[in-house]
């Protein structure tokens, strides 16, 4: 393996880190406990502690106690295609409650950044963010939180997006509430099940039409 690029001088040293693995907590927490921890921070995957206590967050926070703490999240899914995982959203929302910007944030410039990123304007380093979102050892687990109720999609129903479509145009959100779908996956089915059969158009308002239907050009 070649030897890496040496670390530009406006990078910051921020010291060694490893990551966190649950083999790994007898030997930190017994370190830390005799100040004998050899690093100077952790990285912890968000996912390992998206629980409501228990042992898990009980030793995030003393490491936290005794070093800095990265977190990395690693499960957004960001762009996908899969529907969106509501619990693992509520879970994620519940651990990001610890946060104050004010406290919790911390953001340092000077780290190595891919060349073709167009926000770094020609330099060589860039800037990143960390997000300290670890519950302070001893302080109460109890979080209030609430769960909001789904949009309510209001119209007339129809037994698919095709006969929806045969009544006239209509919007994506339309046809969700035309077949009174949740999440609108098995709309997204249908219209690319007719857009492959050469039967779906657009109107020039974006509204899905079929293409018997549409208006002419």
């Amino acid at each position: 393996m070649p030897p890496l690029p040496p670390r530009p001088r406006e990078a910051p040293d921020l010291g060694f880190g490893v990551g966190l693995r649950p083999k790994h907590y007898p030997e930190v927490l017994a370190r830390a406990r005799n100040g004998e921890l050899e690093v100077d921070w952790f990285e912890a995957i968000s996912e390992n502690y998206l629980v409501r206590g228990g042992r898990p967050l009980r030793v995030l926070g003393d490491v936290r106690a005794a070093r800095p703490l990265a977190l990395h999240g690693v499960s957004m899914n960001l762009g996908s295609s899969d529907p969106l995982d509501e619990d693992y959203l509520r879970e994620l929302s519940a651990l990001a409650t610890r946060f104050q910007a004010d406290r919790d944030l911390v953001v340092q410039a000077g780290f190595r950044a891919l060349p073709l990123d167009p926000s770094l304007a020609g330099a060589r380093t860039g800037a990143k963010a960390g997000f300290d979102l670890t519950l302070p050892p001893g302080e109460a687990a109890g979080i209030e939180a609430m769960i909001p109720e789904p949009p309510r999609l209001e119209g007339r129903r129809f037994p698919s997006v095709e006969a929806a479509l045969a009544d006239g145009p209509k919007t994506f959100e339309a046809l969700m509430a035309a077949l009174a779908s949740r999440d609108g996956r098995e709309v997204v089915v249908a219209l690319e099940a007719l857009r492959f059969s050469g039967r779906l158009a657009r109107e020039k308002d974006g509204r899905y039409a079929l293409a018997s239907h549409a208006t002419a050009k």
